[in-house]
């Protein structure tokens, strides 16, 4: 069901002046300043899937932190990785609160990019599954959220709209920030406007030149032929598509979206949108059937995975930051977690 803000303890999301057109939402709000640009793990643990290929999980833990206590996974969206700066400052602020944080690479992405012969994408709800699986074994009394940025919030709302009722591992609650649901809806998106083709330009440029790191350490993908001066529906058809066993761009995204399977989510999921994303359209939000288990929060600005906007707390201005962090923070308290430390860093 849809929420407003309130309901998380937030005003309504109002932008920071000067970035209240969703190109600034979204460029700034990556760039936007934080406490740091890296982060040291604590651990890094490689996680085996069910074909093989493993996956980097960069974890973290607050010192008071014990296996009882909720795990956090968070997963990047396209060309991020453990490093993209959301993924930082966000795993930085759940330490603070007194949480265990797993950053995680998917398959070829940052510095597990070596340790699997397939891609990741949008449909890789298996992968997730089995970390969920990993995450249970080595902790079996910690409940975990996984969080979900873009592509990775596509893969967060698929794995749970296919589980259902039997949550993968221990997971008990998620979150999914700007997410994909019907991805060839994203397709006229991205070419609808000058700005909008700026993101498809990115992407496609960033994606080529992953292309070209990826070639020199996997002999085994160099010889799919991928034209430069294309369009991100164009590189999913010449390289996405059949590296990964789909018969064309459009079979991938039927078969990867997360929107069919989200009447199913049984588990209390935070869905963060706003309306002028110049990535993902509104209609397929409107298209999203009615679950009890669904806070749905949609904002009229905020652009893709932005949200720079008052939040109530004096030189705090990442507002999506404050939503997940209260509808955790809210989760854990009605399960009897322990909070460490209600931190409010930027």
């Amino acid at each position: 069901m849809q929420i407003s803000a309130a309901d998380l303890g937030l005003p309504n999301f109002k932008p920071v002046p000067g970035f209240t057109d969703p190109w600034a939402q979204t460029v700034f709000g990556r760039y936007w300043p934080q406490r740091s640009w890296s982060y040291q793990a604590d651990e890094e643990l490689e996680i085996e899937l069910s074909d093989g290929d493993r996956l980097l999980l960069l974890i973290n833990r607050p010192t008071n932190w014990t296996a009882k206590d909720r795990f956090i996974l968070l997963v990047h969206g396209l060309v991020g990785d453990s490093e993209s700066t959301y993924m930082i400052r966000m795993a930085q602020r759940f330490v603070d609160m007194g949480y265990a944080c797993g950053r995680l690479n998917l398959r070829m992405a940052g510095r597990g990019k070596t340790l699997a012969r397939k891609i990741y994408h949008s449909g890789r709800s298996q992968d997730t599954r089995d970390v969920c699986v990993r995450l249970k074994t080595l902790y079996p009394d910690a409940p975990v959220t996984q969080i979900g940025v873009s592509l990775g919030a596509n893969i967060t709302l698929k794995m749970l709209g296919e589980d259902g009722q039997q949550a993968s591992g221990n997971l008990d609650s998620a979150v999914a920030i700007s997410a994909p649901i019907d991805l060839a809806a994203s397709v006229p998106r991205l070419q609808s406007s000058a700005k909008n083709r700026f993101f498809d330009r990115y992407f496609v440029k960033t994606l080529h030149k992953e292309l070209k790191a990826l070639r020199k350490i996997h002999p085994h993908i160099a010889d799919l032929k991928v034209p430069k001066d294309i369009t991100l529906t164009e590189f999913d058809e010449h390289f996405t598509a059949p590296f990964s066993g789909f018969k064309s761009a459009a079979d991938y995204y039927q078969q990867s979206s997360a929107l069919p399977k989200m009447g199913n989510i049984q588990v209390p999921t935070l869905v963060l949108y706003a309306e002028d994303d110049p990535i993902v359209p509104p209609e397929p939000y409107r298209q999203i059937p009615t679950n009890k288990n669904i806070r749905l929060v949609i904002t009229r600005q905020g652009g893709h995975v932005g949200f720079l906007g008052t939040t109530g707390i004096p030189g705090h201005f990442r507002w999506m930051d404050e939503a997940v962090t209260r509808f955790v923070f809210k989760i854990d308290s009605k399960k009897g977690g322990a909070i460490a430390n209600r931190g409010e860093k930027s």
